[in-house]
């Protein structure tokens, strides 16, 4: 496989960011993403020898599942945030993987040539950037002629809790208020078959559920949750446009923090964001 050479991007080159963050208890949380709960639809179309990118690899954990499911195939993860890139080499080697490598790049400008993967997958990343639908064309691009796409992500047009407050709703309306002025597009994932289509695959098929943690109905499952959205609202990006942007003060932030602290600990608390998954096809048919 031969790459080509550019210079080695960054979020803040790009203009957009992962508004979670990479911090410490973010990386944590997506480090135990498992290929068997966030890829289950693809999994039966995969088979060994394949070559397969994983772009938004972030810390690794799915890309090497998938590099043990498609050996002695190749499998490159790929990412804009070196510490993720860093992260995931680490956790390979700490597994005893090597069919695997990561490289930073970006997946608007992917540094391989045409038709060189079978696969290309990407979680929970389309969302958080303004132009999916160049991305799909550049990951039909780096597809053979019967290559295949799988793309997932949680659509947060859908979220739902329990029990219903004003309070909620106003934290709910911020959270994605800030993700539409960064970029982002909460409602991406009810898209995905459209935009595939239009990216140019013949074929698509879309489903909406998943083995995907996407919902909390036991106290540690809300506190998790709690603890992730609080940790959402205290990222420097978010924070920059809520006050910036939406005139939202740190006064406000602190009393939005508390709602979401109070709704994780009440026994009542139920929480559930529909997860959304996609594959697209070059060719109309497997024959």
């Amino acid at each position: 496989m031969t790459e080509t050479s550019i210079p080695s991007p960054s979020p803040e080159s790009t203009g957009e960011r992962y508004l979670p963050g990479y911090e410490a208890a973010e990386q944590h949380r997506m480090s135990r993403r498992t290929a068997q709960q966030a890829a289950a639809f693809l999994l039966p179309h995969l088979r060994s020898g394949m070559a397969l990118l994983d772009c938004g690899c972030g810390p690794g954990s799915i890309a090497i599942d998938l590099a043990e499911l498609v050996a002695p195939g190749m499998v490159v993860g790929l990412d804009i945030e070196m510490r993720q890139i860093e992260f995931a080499r680490e956790q390979a080697a700490r597994r005893g993987v090597d069919n695997i490598r990561f490289e930073q790049g970006s997946v608007y400008k992917l540094p391989f040539p045409d038709g060189a993967f079978d696969v290309v997958w990407s979680h929970a990343v389309l969302k958080h950037l303004s132009d999916p639908l160049a991305i799909l064309k550049e990951f039909r691009r780096v597809l053979r002629s019967d290559g295949m796409v799988a793309i997932s992500d949680l659509d947060w047009g859908s979220l739902l809790w329990e029990p219903s407050t004003p309070e909620l709703s106003e934290v709910r309306d911020l959270l994605l208020r800030v993700w539409e002025h960064n970029g982002s597009s909460p409602y991406y994932a009810r898209h995905q078959r459209r935009l595939l289509r239009e990216a140019g695959f013949a074929r698509t098929e879309a489903w909406a559920g998943s083995t995907y943690p996407s919902y909390a109905g036991r106290s540690d499952s809300t506190r998790h949750w709690a603890g992730v959205l609080t940790r959402w609202f205290e990222e420097p990006a978010f924070v920059t446009t809520a006050h910036k942007q939406l005139a939202v003060d740190d006064f406000q932030l602190a009393a939005m923090k508390e709602t979401i602290r109070a709704w994780g600990e009440s026994p009542d608390a139920f929480f559930v964001v529909l997860p959304c998954s996609a594959m697209g096809w070059v060719r109309a048919s497997s024959e």
